[in-house]
């Protein structure tokens, strides 16, 4: 028996050798079969698309780069501002003297008689006649070629300290040429500075000269340029303040400026006046006439103005603009050929500087000019009794767009009170307007003529700007 069980276990143990065995070799037949073989290999770099990515990854970080800079440069000044509130820079508040007298007399159109009229030469020879009466004794005097030339150095040094006042305005536009090339064009005016605010320096031109200007620059005195920028412009009369910052400016520049002194053109004793005219009165830079006043009672018609012209005896240009000033170098007017006479238009003329200083101060502030359109005439005292109408400002003619039109006051009506003041003249009426600013309501009162005489009409207007 157990001989048998040796046997049986010895049979089981060969078997299990034998599975193991066979087992052993499908194994080692799959791991060298080609039925199935796989190999991992590493993928190839695509340096094409790794660019890619990597520009990708540059242009985003520069977007966000811009985006966080203008986020930056927009939001900074407002922080600024809450966290560091600074107050405005204050400006000065320009004002003119008023004018003590209505009329120059005759006796203030020469500063020093002494400097106009020098001792004579020692060749004059003095001659002494006695009246018949034995009492009033005249002396009559030679002068020489020596007077004459002391009389003119007063003039000739009397243009040189107005000099630092004179500026040259250039208005600069662009065209472009036959081969499409851009090509800048140069125009050229006479301009004053008429004011300092402490920031800017105020310059008074005619731009209508300029219409077609795309940017303008001021040509000091000490031949330096800036850019100058328009603060107001008249549309009516075409007048502006141009101003020049000071930040900009050399202080060689600066301290050779000086703000022209204002004269006054009201008054009939203005007729033979001694007068300069300064700037491009020959259509030239820098050019200096001398002359006399010839008129200066024609009036300029002109919605809401009452200037007056000054007419001279100075064969000038066409082109001529710039200033004329009296004897002392005080400005009386802005030399404007536009509103030369017919059969003269070669004889200097300017508007007088009287009636705009209102107008002058009004846009050296900054402010924005109020319109009414209205051509008005005064009714004088002489007038009201001679024609039996009331006194006022009778209205010659209304403006298409005047407000007042709109409003329903009519050619014809006469204007007796504006905004609650009563009016005798023109001038009152615009003085009051360049109190006004656009957007105010205002009553005007005019007496309209009917069939039973004249009546009261009371209007109640809303005052437009200037377009």
């Amino acid at each position: 028996m157990k001989k048998k069980e040796s046997e049986k276990e010895l049979n089981i143990t060969e078997d299990s050798l034998t599975k193991e065995k066979q087992t052993e070799e499908q194994v080692q037949a799959i791991k060298t079969s080609d039925f199935m073989k796989e190999t991992i290999k590493k993928r190839p770099i695509n340096k094409r698309k790794l660019f890619r990515k990597l520009i990708t990854t540059v242009v985003l970080a520069v977007l966000f780069g811009l985006v966080a800079c203008l986020t930056f440069l927009f939001l900074e000044p407002l922080i600024s501002e809450k966290l560091n509130p600074q107050k405005e820079e204050e400006l000065a508040t320009i004002t003119f003297p008023g004018e003590i007298q209505e009329e120059t007399n005759p006796q203030d159109m020469i500063f020093d008689e002494s400097q106009l009229l020098p001792s004579p030469s020692e060749s004059a020879t003095p001659v002494v006649e006695e009246h018949t009466t034995g009492e009033q004794v005249t002396t009559r005097r030679e002068y020489g070629s020596d007077d004459y030339l002391s009389i003119s150095s007063v003039v000739s040094d009397m243009t040189r300290r107005i000099s630092p006042s004179l500026v040259k305005v250039v208005g600069i536009s662009q065209e472009t040429d036959w081969l499409n090339n851009q090509v800048n064009n140069e125009s050229t005016i006479g301009g004053v500075i008429v004011a300092d605010n402490g920031r800017d320096y105020l310059i008074l031109a005619n731009l209508n000269k300029l219409s077609d200007a795309d940017s303008i620059e001021i040509v000091f005195d000490d031949d330096n340029t800036y850019i100058g920028e328009v603060l107001i412009k008249d549309h009516i009369s075409g007048y502006a303040i141009v101003a020049v910052n000071k930040s900009t400016m050399r202080i060689s520049t600066i301290n050779s400026i000086e703000v022209i002194e204002m004269g006054s053109s009201a008054g009939k004793y203005l007729n033979g006046m001694p007068i300069v005219a300064l700037g491009r009165p020959l259509g030239v830079d820098d050019s200096m006439m001398i002359g006399t006043i010839t008129s200066c009672s024609l009036e300029i018609d002109l919605a809401d103005s009452n200037y007056h012209l000054l007419t001279t005896d100075i064969y000038g240009s066409p082109q001529g603009t710039g200033i004329l000033v009296n004897i002392k170098g005080q400005l009386m007017g802005m030399i404007d050929m536009d509103y030369a006479l017919h059969d003269m238009p070669n004889n200097i003329c300017a508007i007088g500087i009287t009636e705009m200083k209102r107008l002058i101060e009004r846009m050296s502030n900054g402010n924005p000019i109020a319109y009414l359109g209205i051509h008005g005439a005064n009714v004088t005292d002489e007038i009201s009794m001679d024609m039996d109408i009331p006194k006022g400002i009778y209205i010659k003619e209304l403006e298409i767009d005047s407000p007042l039109l709109e409003a329903g006051i009519q050619s014809g009506d006469i204007i007796t009170e504006v905004a609650g003041a009563v009016v005798e003249t023109f001038q009152d009426v615009n003085n009051i307007r360049l109190t006004m600013s656009p957007g105010d309501i205002i009553k005007i009162k005019v007496k309209r003529q009917g069939l039973d005489g004249y009546s009261v009409m009371e209007f109640n207007i809303t005052i437009p700007g200037q377009e």
